[in-house]
């Protein structure tokens, strides 16, 4: 079979459960790193044949893809801040909205560079390491810790951050037993993109992300849904410097809840909508 025909019974298949755009997207994205070859070659050689190896390559990757594994974890990465990063079923996928979360913490810790010569930051929930990665990336001079509770987690963001020649602090920490918060220092910064989603809410989610992606990093309890921004925002009260800043996000329906909290503990929220309009990011400071 030629490259191009199987590409096309390959789109024909995932179109049984993604919209026609989405479909072509993820067969794109999967042919080109499976061969190499680009949309544009593909488009024009009518003639390549796949050999034995790449067709079971192929092959493989559908049979997943039919299961609702999202692609990102099919082909083990994901594009995060005009990077590439590692990511297995151990981590969540980056999403654009935390890109945009991240340009906002970039933005203004250059504002105050001159200020300021380095600043000392905290990521609580390290995940793929996308944050604390694309962070240290654009801020150089920034010292950065990163803590998760999952050893996995940390595994594919050391991973990351090793790949990306980046130099982040990932430790293992239990952040909602406060018992274990003494042995972080003082910082500038406190970003985190914590599980936020009640429990209550897994059916409203595709399959994709409730069969797949990590439910602990995920979902919360229906009973206290903001359990991860009162411990934050005590946290902060105990460890977050002079003028510094907490950068969090959070469900589009609750950031005026969370905002609610940071008010009760003495910080200045400010809400900002992302791309789409949704109120998904919170600035605080005091």
């Amino acid at each position: 079979m030629t490259l191009e025909k199987e590409y096309k019974a390959f789109v024909e298949a995932l179109r049984n459960i993604y919209e026609e755009r989405e479909a072509v997207n993820i067969a794109d994205w999967v042919f080109e790193k499976i061969t190499g070859i680009n949309r544009l070659q593909r488009r024009t050689d009518k003639i390549t044949l796949t050999d034995r190896f790449t067709s079971q390559l192929i092959d493989a990757a559908l049979a997943r893809l039919l299961q609702h594994e999202p692609v990102q974890y099919v082909l083990n990465e994901a594009w995060f801040y005009k990077m590439n990063f590692y990511v297995n079923k151990d981590v969540l996928i980056p999403r654009p909205e935390t890109e945009e979360l991240v340009e906002w913490i970039i933005n203004d810790a250059r504002e105050t560079a001159n200020t300021r010569e380095s600043s000392n930051i905290l990521d609580i929930g390290s995940g793929s390491g996308c944050i604390p990665i694309a962070i240290k990336k654009q801020i150089p001079s920034a010292e950065i810790i990163s803590i998760d509770i999952s050893e996995p987690a940390l595994h594919v963001a050391r991973k990351n951050a090793l790949e990306h020649q980046t130099k982040v602090e990932f430790v293992k920490q239990d952040f909602l037993n406060e018992n274990e918060w003494h042995i972080l220092p003082q910082f500038d910064i406190i970003v985190s993109n914590p599980p936020y989603i009640p429990a209550k809410e897994k059916m409203k989610l595709d399959k994709n992300v409730v069969n797949h992606e990590p439910h602990q990093a995920l979902f919360v309890e229906d009973e206290d849904p903001f359990i991860f921004y009162k411990k934050i925002t005590r946290f902060a009260g105990l460890h977050l410097a002079p003028k510094g800043k907490i950068y969090v996000e959070a469900h589009e329906e609750y950031a005026k809840h969370v905002s609610e909290i940071f008010v009760q503990h003495h910080f200045s929220p400010v809400v900002k909508n992302d791309i789409y309009g949704r109120e998904r990011m919170i600035c605080a400071s005091r």
